[in-house]
C-alpha cells in the first residue's frame, strides 16, 4: 500500500513538473564597444534567445539613462517586421513615467507575420548607442504586457527573463599638458637654434 501510494505521489510530482511553464532567456552580449567606453564613441549590444520555443515576435520595452546614452538606431535579425518607436502616451502600451530623472523608454516592436514561427538560438535584434555624458547606464527590458511572445495561437506560456546590461560612460580624455621639465628642454633647445642661426647671420655677413 505504501509504495503504490509512493508511486502516485511520484507520478503527480512529475505531471505537474511537466505542465508547469519554464523560464526561458534573451541573452545580450556587447557585439561593438564594451561595456566601458568614453564620451563620443559607440557601443552595440546584441539581443538573441536562448532555447526558445517557436514564436513569431513581439512588442518589448527598452529603458536607459540618456543623460549617459544616447539611442542612435536598431538592427533587426530574421524578422519582417519591425521598429522602434516611442510609447504612446496613453493606453495599454503606456509607460509610467520613471522616477529616476534622465532615465527613458523606448519600444521594440518585431514579427515574422507572413514568414512562420522561429524557435532555438535565434538573433533578435541590436541596440546601438553612443555615450553622451560621464556616468553608468542600466539597458532594462521587458515584454510589453499586451503584445508578449507570442505564436501565432497566442502569447508563449512560459516565462521569458533578460538578461540587463550596463554601460559605463568616461569624459573624452582632455589633452595633457607637457611637464615642467619637458617645457624647459623646449624651451633651451629653441634658444640654442636661434643662437646658432645668429652665429651663422654672423659668419655670413
Amino acid at each position: 500500500m505504501l509504495n503504490s501510494k509512493f508511486i502516485l505521489a511520484t507520478i503527480f510530482s512529475l505531471c505537474t513538473l511537466a505542465t508547469q511553464s519554464h523560464a526561458i532567456n534573451v541573452n545580450s552580449n556587447f557585439a561593438v564597444g564594451g561595456p566601458d567606453i568614453a564620451v563620443g564613441e559607440q557601443v552595440t549590444i546584441r539581443y538573441t534567445t536562448e532555447n526558445f520555443p517557436e514564436f513569431m515576435g513581439a512588442d518589448l520595452f527598452f529603458s536607459f539613462d540618456d543623460t549617459v546614452l544616447s539611442f542612435d538606431s536598431a538592427a533587426f535579425g530574421d524578422f519582417f517586421l519591425t521598429s522602434v518607436s516611442d510609447p504612446p502616451a496613453i493606453g495599454p502600451l503606456a509607460v509610467p513615467s520613471s522616477s529616476s530623472p534622465g532615465v527613458v523608454t523606448k519600444m521594440v516592436m518585431f514579427s515574422r507575420f507572413f514568414s512562420g514561427n522561429v524557435s532555438g538560438d535565434v538573433f533578435l535584434f541590436d541596440l546601438n548607442f553612443t555615450g553622451v555624458g560621464a556616468g553608468t547606464s542600466a539597458i532594462l527590458m521587458s515584454e510589453s504586457p499586451t503584445a508578449p511572445f507570442a505564436t501565432m495561437a497566442g502569447p508563449l506560456s512560459e516565462t521569458v527573463t533578460f538578461s540587463q546590461p550596463s554601460v559605463t560612460v568616461s569624459a573624452a580624455p582632455g589633452v595633457i599638458p607637457l611637464p615642467a621639465s619637458a617645457v624647459m628642454l623646449l624651451g633651451a633647445l629653441a634658444a640654442t637654434a636661434a643662437t646658432r642661426r645668429t652665429a651663422r647671420e654672423k659668419t655670413a655677413a
